[in-house]
């Protein structure tokens, strides 16, 4: 499938009939225990994939699999491998990526204020958009936590990714867009598999 790299991409640097409405459900408060991906090497989330054209067609569709297959302890901090070349942790702050030339991103800020715009690489924005999306995807109904990631000029304003993470489970939803900033592909959670 010609697009599996490109969510494995994707993943690092920044899910056929699903709704996002604003819900009246108030999510629990989160606790230090929570995070937005939980990460143990053997944790998998398996995704219904589809690639859509501009007006929403559907060119392609299939199966995606993401497993953390490794960890390295690098300095005092416990860091997980998708195995893409790039690492992912989680921290107080967070869920940050550490790239193959060693640099350090918080990705997705967790706890965070809705709206509050802030830097994540060197050309792109992230933005807790809600706490509350209730998301309905093939492995059911989820209340999310939804991010925008999008670039910085000078490379444009374009969204480049919508995420939406359950806390403690993972990514529901992603939307992956093209280089115009409209949405490409689309990935919802069928299941998954937490070890820990």
């Amino acid at each position: 499938m010609k697009y599996l790299p490109l969510f494995y991409i994707i993943i690092l640097f920044f899910s056929i009939s699903c709704t996002k409405e604003d819900s009246p459900i108030t999510p629990p408060p989160s606790t230090p225990a929570d995070v937005l991906m939980p990460l143990h090497v053997g944790n998998s989330w398996t995704y219904f994939v589809k690639q859509v054209n501009r007006n929403g067609v559907v060119l392609d569709s299939g199966t995606a699999i993401m497993t953390i297959t490794d960890d390295s302890l690098i300095g005092n901090v416990t860091w997980f491998s998708l195995g893409t070349g790039s690492l992912i942790t989680n921290k107080s702050d967070g869920y940050w990526i550490k790239d193959s030339h060693g640099s350090e991103f918080l990705f997705y800020r967790f706890p965070g204020t809705v709206g509050t715009l802030y830097k994540t690489a060197d050309n792109l924005n992230g933005m807790l958009e809600s706490t509350h999306d209730t998301l309905t995807v093939p492995h059911g109904n989820h209340i999310c936590y939804s991010y925008q990631v999008t670039q910085r000029p000078p490379y444009g304003n374009l969204d480049v990714a919508n995420l939406y993470f359950q806390p403690n489970i993972g990514i529901i939803r992603q939307e992956v867009c093209d280089n115009a900033g409209f949405v490409e592909y689309i990935y919802l959670l069928t299941g998954y598999t937490l070890l820990e």
